[in-house]
Formats: C-alpha cells, sequence, structure tokens
C-alpha cells in the first residue's frame, strides 16, 4: 500500500497530545486501511504461533500478564510486509516527528515487533512501563468497549523497577482511558506512562494488537535492563542462548 504524505497539521496535533497525555491517536497519520492491511497474516501468526502468558510481574509490583503473542523471530520470518512497514521511511518519519526525538529501531530483538492477543475472559496486560521510549500500536481486532481491553494511561510517571510505586501513582494520579476500534493507530510514551489494558470480561471477545517498539535518545544514555522482557519470553530466551 502506499503512503501517504506526512500533514504537518497532524503531526502537531498528535505530537501536542503525546506530550500532554502520554498517548497520541495516530489515526490520521496511519490510515486503517494502513493498519488492516496485516491483519490476516497476524491472526494466522496468532493462531499458528501464539504462546500463551499467565504470570505475575515482580518488575511491576506483581501485575498480572494474562494474553497470548507472538514474537519477533517469527514475526520477521512470517510476515515480510509488516517488516518492511516497520522499517519504512515513512514512519520512521512520522514517529520522528510527533515523539520530537531521534527515533530508532532498538538493538535487542523482542523490543521490535511483537503480535499480541486477548480473547479469554481475564486476559489483560497487567499495569507496566516500556523499557524503550516509544511503542506504536496497530489495532487489529477490538471488542466492544462494554467486554473491555480498554487501555488505561498516567503519564509523566517513571520507574524504578526495585520499588515500582503502582498503588501509589494510581492514588495520586488521574487515569486516563482510551477505547480504540479496529484499524486504529496510537503511540504511547511508554517509559514514563505507566499504562495496561483492562481485563477482557467474556471469552470470545478478541483484543489483538501489533506492537511495534523503537528507542529515543535517552534510550541511548543508558544501559536498558532487559529483565522484564527476559522474564516474559523465558523459554524462548533460553532455546536461543542454548
Amino acid at each position: 500500500m502506499e503512503m501517504k504524505k506526512l500533514d504537518n497539521q497532524c503531526i502537531r496535533i498528535a505530537k501536542e497530545q503525546l506530550s500532554r497525555e502520554g498517548y497520541a491517536d495516530m489515526g490520521k497519520i496511519i490510515s486503517p486501511d494502513m493498519v488492516l492491511q496485516f491483519k490476516e497474516r497476524a491472526i494466522k501468526l496468532v493462531e499458528d504461533y501464539g504462546k500463551d502468558r499467565n504470570f505475575k510481574m515482580k518488575d511491576t509490583d506483581n501485575t498480572l500478564r494474562k494474553l497470548r503473542n507472538v514474537p519477533c523471530e517469527i514475526i520477521k520470518s512470517n510476515h515480510k510486509e509488516l517488516v518492511d512497514f516497520y522499517s519504512s521511511e515513512f514512519l520512521i518519519q512520522a514517529m520522528t516527528k510527533v515523539c520530537d526525538d531521534v527515533v530508532e529501531i532498538p538493538a535487542y530483538e523482542h523490543e521490535q515487533i511483537q503480535i499480541v492477543s486477548q480473547s479469554e475472559a481475564r486476559d489483560t496486560h497487567g499495569w507496566h512501563w516500556g523499557d524503550y521510549s516509544y511503542i506504536l500500536i496497530l489495532m487489529l481486532e477490538s471488542p466492544p468497549k462494554e467486554y473491555g481491553g480498554l487501555l488505561q494511561c498516567v503519564p509523566h510517571t517513571s520507574w524504578n523497577k526495585e520499588r515500582s510505586r503502582i498503588i501509589e501513582y494510581l492514588i495520586e494520579n488521574k487515569i486516563s482511558t482510551y477505547y480504540n476500534t479496529a484499524g486504529a493507530a496510537y503511540l504511547l510514551k511508554a517509559d514514563t506512562t505507566l499504562h495496561r489494558t483492562t481485563p477482557l470480561e467474556i471469552s470470545g471477545k478478541r483484543r489483538t494488537i501489533i506492537r511495534l517498539g523503537f528507542s529515543g535518545t535517552n534510550n541511548r544514555r543508558k544501559k536498558i535492563d532487559h529483565g522484564t522482557l527476559d522474564t516474559f519470553f523465558g523459554e524462548e530466551l533460553i532455546e536461543m542462548k542454548g
């Protein structure tokens, strides 16, 4: 699909929203057609290669991870169109302008591309931050809002892995809630925005996304601890290193 020309007004609006909310609606920059072109192949990868995760993450005060995902190495071997889009000049330029930062693809593969799907009651990606600065989400499937799977954010927060203080942040700050339909694209300032997806209320209503990770200037100034994703992918990382 041909990439559309970047519109300065749309860039400005998304940039201001990201700075204010830690979240930006990217729908005027990345159209629903651009997002949904990846859907059929991505859903097939979830069905063929998706692995169920169900555990509590120590580094974020034991918040729950209950979902199915497909790691980057599988996607790179099986979804060329998505990989090409991820590294395209159009996307890197759009991210750089909206983020007002020098945006790059992280060297750490598990932070690059993931497909994540939630389809069972109580499936959730509990409260967390990102190790890298920016995450772009392409929404492939979205349940009706009354069935959960909503995005919630607390911007302008920080992650101390020794003492996350998630409960304090939730008590002391406003929680913003967003509903995104299939075809939506949104951006998170992930390392300073505490965020989660609310649990699904019933089984059979799927929330499926493509998660694209990007590093910023701050990430190149300090060493990144990948322990959280090492925990997330556990067995696969042992196999890769072995």
